[in-house]
């Protein structure tokens, strides 16, 4: 999520046609905390050349797809970090009873050289994500598990768990009355998957579906054997926005591929 738009496919290309002064971006930066913080450095600006550059490109090919869709103002909030596992993310009061993060992290202290400081759980949530509520916002979008895919193999079947419990943290932070739409990307193809279980938290991510208002983007066609982070953001955007247009503002389209019922 937090691969920028200068370095997706054709990325001159896109940052000087980024006209979109309805679309409005505000980055958040990047801060690890032990304890919720109150503010959040950055402001927010139009999509235009001088400002798309530095942002999330699948976060800006969604809002882009999506505002001229729909035709009216639309700001997107980033608040991400790489080679973070989804525990950063998590508060720590849901981390307190998780007795398989607790194990891990345990392991991560004692390790030479230390974790550091965007690898230790909630630091994330802290920083990046608890001081924003409760601004009002519409939906979540959420591109994460290669860490957790990397990690002990405990980890990376958690991760259902995990996820499932930040997607109702997130939503009861920004608590508005209503299950708030959470739309995720499925981890992208990349190289052989060995020593690495992307095969496992693609599984994990696809249980999220069960609960009510998510939907999942599939990349595995997307990917790109030789690169961690395949560069077509404009694929992975463009099906998150048609997850958005069906399901939040009723356009007929569809949404998403063929889905297993059973294995």
């Amino acid at each position: 999520m937090q691969m920028s738009v200068r370095h997706a496919r054709d990325a001159e290309q896109e940052t000087t046609a980024a006209q979109y002064p309805l679309l409005r971006l505000f980055k958040v930066a990047a801060q690890f905390a032990s304890t919720p913080a109150e503010t959040v450095q950055g402001s927010w600006q139009p999509a235009a050349p001088a400002t798309v550059g530095d942002f999330s490109a699948v976060a800006y090919f969604f809002g882009r797809d999506l505002q001229a869709a729909i035709g009216v103002p639309d700001g997107l909030i980033v608040g991400s970090y790489g080679n973070t596992p989804i525990s950063t993310w998590r508060s720590s009061e849901a981390l307190a009873g998780d007795r398989i993060v607790r194990t891990w992290w345990e392991r991560q202290r004692r390790a030479q050289p230390p974790p550091r400081p965007h690898r230790q759980p909630s630091a994330g949530y802290n920083g990046m994500i608890a001081p924003l509520a409760p601004y009002a916002v519409r939906g979540f979008l959420w591109y994460q598990g290669e860490a957790d895919a990397t990690e002990a193999p405990d980890l990376s079947r958690h991760y259902a768990a995990q996820f499932i419990g930040l997607i109702s943290e997130w939503r009861t932070l920004f608590d508005t009355g209503r299950t708030l739409p959470f739309y995720w990307v499925q981890l992208a193809g990349y190289g052989r998957a060995a020593p690495r279980d992307w095969t496992g938290v693609r599984e994990q991510q696809t249980r999220a579906l069960a609960l009510p208002a998510t939907g999942q983007a599939i990349a595995l066609d997307l990917g790109d054997a030789t690169n961690i982070h395949p560069r077509d953001k404009q694929a992975v955007g463009a099906r998150l926005a048609r997850l958005a247009l069906h399901r939040e503002y009723g356009r007929d389209l569809v949404d998403t591929g063929p889905i297993p019922t059973r294995s």
